[in-house]
């Protein structure tokens, strides 16, 4: 918090090392939340080394690719949650989302492949616009010594299209996930105006009294349930590239349901 004292715990925010004992905390506030969580990923985490690519299919690579990603980004999510940090968690997990919507989009249609894998045309094509902008001497003299204009132009060659998330979404019959969840998390990666009065303390008249960067332990019921139903959906779509039968993820999406709406149980 603004007025903080040099002996308060948190005195250097999330780099105090008090910070290390939140997660415990944590785990007491949500015992069935993070208990499933562990659970879900621990099967996710085996099915990723169940899978047996062949290089002559692209849509496999990818889809292993898009599933390990996915699981990267969520258990970097709750690695955020078991600190306090729950702002930029859902940050994570919004770009886990996107790494899921293609999978997803993958697994109901394989012969997009060929157009992510062109997408990375797109990028090149934005990386070599952007590079011929710059204007600051030493940032320009920092990569004319390493790329060319022949470099450049050749990064711009590339005829892939951009991915557009939606589209996805869409193809991957996950438009109400892209609507809902993803709309929701999107205010956090953006710092909107409405995700920002988390950073907010109040006093009892409602007006700002100071602005916390502290670990915060309520409220992250939502988003370890949230995190759970990504990975679940992820293990959906990455057997489906696959066409493997995963055991046990209806047993698990049970048991989601059947979380508390709150984690103070403890």
């Amino acid at each position: 918090m603004t007025n903080s004292a040099d002996d308060h715990p948190f005195a250097d925010g999330f780099l105090s090392d008090s910070v290390r004992e939140v997660r415990g905390e944590v785990h007491n506030r949500y015992p069935s939340h993070v208990e499933l969580a562990r659970s879900t990923n621990r099967r996710a985490v085996a099915l990723q080394h169940e899978l047996q690519i062949h290089v002559d299919r692209l849509e496999e690579a990818l889809g292993a690719a898009l599933f390990t990603r996915t699981l990267a980004f969520t258990q970097s999510s709750v690695l955020l949650l078991e600190h306090g940090m729950p702002v930029q968690a859902r940050t994570l997990l919004r770009a886990g989302l996107e790494s899921l919507f293609q999978l997803a989009a993958l697994a109901k249609d394989p012969k997009i492949a060929p157009s992510l894998l062109a997408s990375h045309d797109a990028d090149r094509r934005t990386l070599a616009d952007r590079i011929r902008r710059w204007r600051e001497p030493a940032l320009r003299g920092s990569i004319d010594s390493r790329l060319s204009e022949a470099d450049l132009t050749a990064m711009s060659a590339g005829t892939g299209k951009p991915i557009n998330i939606y589209e996805l979404a869409k193809l991957a019959e996950m438009e109400d996930w892209y609507l809902t969840i993803y709309t929701l998390l999107s205010f956090a990666a953006h710092s909107k105006v409405s995700d920002l009065d988390r950073h907010v303390v109040v006093g009892d008249d409602g007006e700002p009294i100071e602005f916390q960067n502290e670990p915060v332990t309520s409220g992250q019921a939502s988003m370890w349930a949230w995190e759970v139903e990504v990975q679940l959906a992820a293990m959906r779509s990455v057997a489906a590239v696959f066409s493997l039968e995963v055991q046990e993820l209806e047993a698990l999406s049970k048991r989601l349901v059947d979380l508390p709406e709150r984690g103070d149980e403890a």
